[in-house]
């Protein structure tokens, strides 16, 4: 017990005026000074009370209470335990152990010890609000959910159960119901710093922008400078294409917190996105993250046999081994791997994300499956070197679940940086960046930490729910164009909807869909028409979609003639998606890297007639390509056919040039260890 307050044994059974002290007076007079904060002075009675009398079980319970106050958590199990041997029904016991052992990260023991509680006292509000709060912590909605439900029925006051009922609510995107038990928690409690950044994340989910950032500035006022304010402050104003303001924001808090790496992550992140910066400035800022974080003075010691023709055992590290389109892009080399010559060892650092269809995929072409996101980066190290990884790849780059601070440390003697984003992480220690000439042409490659290594294709395409036939040129039925963008909001940069709006009144017949991943489409329909006001399009030009499924989302394909693409940040898996489905794009490619993905696709494809080099090229191809209606039409129908016999979409081709790829970097390196 000696972490605990140092425990005055000095200290005999205080004594009364008229007499000696009762136990039952001992324990009062402990318990006064127990809830006026005077915890050494509580401790040093309780112990007096239990040496008397090792089985006084309020006093074990108490001495369970004030270990737990002071995070001893260990301890206060025990004191708990003792006190349950004495009354195995007492219900403080059981749901103080519950939340010990909650703490713990025992959660199934912790749930057994509240359903025990709840047997003997049904109505036991604290006790159905923290099991509520473990059934939402897994996801169990359906079990959770009437918890909380009785909680409130018998006391309707409870502030932390309205806000875990309100994030259950969330979850399943019954939005409506969420926001009443957030506001009700609200007005009971106004200066709730958790409940004030739930319900900004909340706005924020729901594509409420400028509420997010006012709940969010409240919750800054609270409680200033918190890491997690910043962040979805970021993520919120990044949403609005404020990227100035987002950077200003980022940098102001680096200069107070400079280890803070999420936040010079989503700094970096953030630049990618942003006009007119080039490779040098981005890349640079991606340098001085990984100076910050990445610089860790490591020595290379690997006991990896220098074999060049040996078997490989490769490592992948991503949290997005699931339904998503970076697994679109990473996952012919996985799946299409030789076993022959290459062992696949996937690492999941997600602990958020359940799984799916995609999953077994990967898990069944793994030859070993790491659940990795609970690790510490020393555990994670260790993890890699005790499996002898030859060469790991990284697949998150800077974007979140990457685990770039254990590539820092160099588990693997080689390293890679690959697909899930493309645009590099600023880490000496990862060797090479697989790419390809045309996203980073040699000129560009002396900005990037890593060396370039360039592919026959940087990037590829492997979707997993089947692709909707190919339909007739929309504008043969229709007797105008439908020109279309199938982006996120964080794309639509201050060039871009005025270009579109320049292209529109270049064609007045043409009609444009633009489909935004967002369910609620409220904020982003205001401000997106009210820009092509300004540009001079007539509204019934312009049609706006949201959220759909996959399926749906293919289908828009059909609709449209061909896409226009956003600047800097280009269509990269949606870019695939679209020539893959007869839909081609007019691209604008700079000094930028981000804009340089789809140019770089459409080149493989031929393609290079779509690709504009400035504004005023990117609004000529568009009218050129509106013209010849005919033109348009073979095109779009051949272009399935050209995608799947390319190096884009011929998964097996992908897989071998990546192999090949892993030889020749695991045999230079061989070669290092030999003249060495």
């Amino acid at each position: 017990m000696n972490a605990l307050p140092k425990a005055l044994t000095e200290i005999s059974m205080p004594q009364p005026q008229n007499g000696a002290m009762t136990m039952a007076e001992a324990l009062k007079l402990a318990l006064q000074h127990h809830q006026s904060g005077a915890l050494q002075e509580a401790e040093g009675i309780y112990r007096q009370i239990l040496a008397a009398d090792p089985r006084q079980v309020d006093a074990l319970r108490l001495m369970g209470v004030l270990a737990q106050q002071c995070g001893q958590f260990p301890i206060a199990e025990t004191y708990l335990n003792q006190a349950l041997a004495v009354d195995p029904h007492l219900a403080p016991v059981l749901l103080n152990l519950g939340q010990v052992l909650r703490e713990m990260g025992r959660p199934d023991e912790a749930e057994q010890h509240y359903r025990r509680l709840l047997a003997i006292t049904p109505e036991e509000v604290h006790a159905l609000g923290q099991l509520g709060r473990l059934l939402l912590d897994r996801k169990a909605y359906d079990e959770a959910e009437p918890m909380f439900r009785r909680a409130l029925e018998l006391r309707p006051d409870q502030v932390d159960v309205l806000n875990n009922l309100g994030n259950l609510l969330k979850a399943q995107w019954r939005m409506e119901e969420a926001q009443v038990c957030y506001e009700k928690a609200l007005s009971l409690d106004p200066e709730r710093f958790e409940l004030l950044v739930n319900i900004g994340m909340f706005f924020k989910e729901h594509d409420e922008l400028e509420q997010a950032i006012d709940y969010l500035k409240r919750a800054e006022a609270v409680q200033p400078d918190t890491l997690m304010v910043c962040v979805e402050m970021g993520n919120a104003l990044l949403e609005q294409c404020r990227f100035d303001d987002v950077i200003k924001l980022y940098r102001d808090y680096l200069s107070r917190h400079p280890d803070a790496e999420m936040v010079h992550s989503n700094l970096v992140i953030t630049m990618d996105h942003t006009p007119y910066l080039d490779d040098a400035e981005i890349q640079a800022e991606r340098r001085r993250w990984g100076k910050q974080f990445g610089d860790l003075g490591v020595t290379e010691t690997h006991n990896n046999t220098p074999d060049p023709e040996r078997k490989l055992r490769i490592g992948y590290i991503s949290g997005y081994f699931y339904d998503h389109s970076a697994a679109y892009a990473f996952a012919a080399p996985i799946l299409h791997h030789n076993p022959e010559a290459y062992e696949v060892i996937i690492y999941r650092s997600s602990t958020t994300v359940s799984d799916d269809f995609v999953t077994e995929k990967f898990r069944a072409a793994a030859k070993h499956w790491r659940e990795v996101g609970h690790l510490s980066d020393d555990e994670l190290e260790a993890l890699i070197r005790k499996d002898q990884v030859d060469i790991l790849i990284d697949l998150s780059g800077q974007a979140v679940h990457n685990r770039l601070r254990v590539c820092a440390r160099r588990p693997a003697p080689v390293q890679i940086s690959a697909w899930g984003y493309l645009h590099g992480t600023g880490l000496t220690e990862i060797d090479y960046l697989f790419s390809d000439i045309h996203m980073i042409p040699e000129a560009q490659t002396g900005h990037f930490a890593e060396q370039i290594y360039h592919l026959p294709c940087g990037a590829h395409l492997m979707g997993f729910c089947p692709s909707p036939d190919v339909g007739p040129l929309p504008a043969l039925k229709n007797g105008y164009i439908t020109m279309g963008a199938m982006v996120r909001p964080n794309k639509l940069t201050e060039p871009v909807i005025p270009l579109w709006g320049e292209v529109l009144r270049k064609i007045p017949e043409s009609r444009f869909i633009l489909k935004l991943p967002n369910r609620n489409m409220r904020y982003f329909t205001k401000k997106i028409m009210d820009q092509f006001a300004q540009c001079g399009v007539d509204m019934a030009r312009v049609h706006l979609k949201g959220w759909s499924t996959q399926e749906e989302h293919l289908k828009v394909y059909n609709e449209i003639d061909f896409q226009l693409d956003t600047y800097p940040a280009s269509a990269s898996i949606t870019g695939l998606e679209s020539l893959r489905m007869g839909t081609p794009l007019v691209a604008w490619s700079s000094d930028c890297m981000n804009s340089r993905l789809l140019a770089a696709y459409m080149t493989h494809l031929d393609m290079d007639d779509w690709v504009a080099h400035s504004p005023e090229e990117y609004v000529q191809i568009a009218i050129r390509k509106a013209k010849n209606l005919q033109e348009l039409a073979d095109l779009s129908t051949s272009l399935r056919e050209r995608f799947d016999a390319s190096i884009l979409g011929d998964h097996a081709a992908y897989a071998l040039a990546v192999e090949h790829a892993y030889r020749d970097v695991w045999q230079r390196w061989c070669s290092k260890q030999i003249t060495n």
